[in-house]
């Protein structure tokens, strides 16, 4: 599966994050599953405050400055995010648990496989 950071959505309302600048608050981001030469994507958007509600808690030894940023310290965000974000996400006509990175991943992989394997054309 492969999992890529597509945009990041900053704070527009500096109520919330006046100290700060250029504060990510969602980030949108694609899953691919490919079967031989057949894909299947799905796009999904996390936001952010639900990491210990980021907004009441970030502070200037642990804010990154957006130019800083690297993708794998935003796919930590998005990963870790599941973790404090006991819910359900509904995609192709699936539910996906989240609670953990793990199992939304497993869920997501089997259904982006399914619909990669069980969709096409004749020719």
């Amino acid at each position: 599966m492969d999992f890529k950071i597509t945009k990041l959505y900053l704070d527009t309302n500096p109520h919330f994050t006046s100290s700060f600048s250029n504060v990510v608050y969602s980030v949108k981001y694609k899953l691919t599953e490919a079967v031989g030469e057949v894909t299947s994507s799905v796009e999904l958007v996390q936001p952010m405050e639900f990491i210990d509600n980021i907004w009441a808690t970030v502070d200037s030894s642990s804010f990154i400055e957006y130019n800083s940023l690297t993708e794998d310290t935003v796919k930590g965000w998005v990963t870790s995010s599941y973790a404090s974000r006991n819910t359900e996400v509904a995609t192709h006509g699936k539910v996906h648990p989240t609670g953990s990175w793990g199992s939304f991943i497993s869920s997501m992989s089997s259904s982006l496989h399914s619909e990669s394997v069980g969709y096409g054309i004749p020719w």
